[in-house]
C-alpha cells in the first residue's frame, strides 16, 4: 500500500495555504479547513473552506482581498450559524508612517475588521458588527475582537477574547458579545494578553 499524499489546493484547499485546521458541524454534516498562508515572510492570510462530508473537494467560504485574514472562527453547536472575525494586514514596506515606527522583522500589522455570521446550510454571509459597532464596558472608549471562543446554546451570545481601549493602554479580557446589541460583558481580565 503506497502512501500518497494529495496536495492541498488538489481538494480545493487555497493555493500557497497550508497548516489547516479542522472543525465539524454535524447538523450541517459541514467539514470546515482553516488555513494560513504557508509564506511566513508576508503578513498573515487565513481561509477558511468547507465541504459536505460526502464530498471530496472544499470550496472557499467566502471571497477576500489578499490583505484580509480570517483569523478565528467558531460554529454554533446545533443551529447552521458559522461566525468568522477578519484583520485587514498592511505590510509596513507599504506604509510610510508603519515604517517609520516598527524596526525589525515585522511582516505586518493587523486591524481588527469586523464579525460575520455564515449560514452553512446555504453558505450566505452577513456582517454583525464592524470596527466602532461593538459596545465597550463603561470606562472603555473602543473594543475589538481577537479571538472567537464559543457561541452560547441560545445562539444570542459569543464567547470570545476582546481587547478594550482605554486612554492609550489596551485591556484583554475574556467576554461574552450580545448578537441583540453588541455590547461587550468582561468575563474575567486577561493579564497576559492570552490567558
Amino acid at each position: 500500500m503506497t502512501n500518497s499524499r494529495t496536495p492541498f489546493q488538489d481538494v480545493g484547499l487555497p493555493e500557497g495555504h497550508a497548516f489547516p485546521k479542522l472543525a465539524y458541524h454535524p447538523a450541517t454534516f459541514s467539514v470546515i479547513a482553516h488555513t494560513r498562508l504557508s509564506d511566513q515572510s508576508r503578513p498573515p492570510c487565513c481561509r477558511l473552506s468547507l465541504r459536505h462530508v460526502t464530498e471530496t473537494c472544499y470550496r472557499p467560504l467566502a471571497d477576500f482581498q489578499p490583505s484580509v485574514s480570517l483569523d478565528s472562527f467558531t460554529v454554533h453547536p446545533r443551529l447552521p450559524f458559522l461566525y468568522f472575525i477578519t484583520f485587514i494586514w498592511t505590510e509596513p514596506a507599504k506604509d510610510p508612517l508603519l515604517r517609520e515606527h516598527i524596526k525589525g522583522p515585522v511582516v505586518g500589522v493587523g486591524d481588527w475588521d469586523a464579525l460575520y455570521r455564515c449560514r452553512l446550510d446555504t453558505l450566505q454571509s452577513e456582517v454583525v458588527a464592524r470596527q466602532g459597532d461593538l459596545v465597550p464596558p463603561h470606562g472603555y472608549q473602543s473594543a475589538w475582537l481577537a479571538d472567537l471562543i464559543s457561541v452560547s446554546e441560545d445562539g444570542k451570545t459569543i464567547f470570545c477574547r476582546a481587547a478594550l481601549r482605554q486612554a492609550v493602554r489596551n485591556h484583554y479580557c475574556l467576554a461574552e458579545l450580545s448578537l441583540h446589541d453588541l455590547r461587550l460583558t468582561v468575563l474575567t481580565s486577561l493579564k497576559a494578553l492570552f490567558v
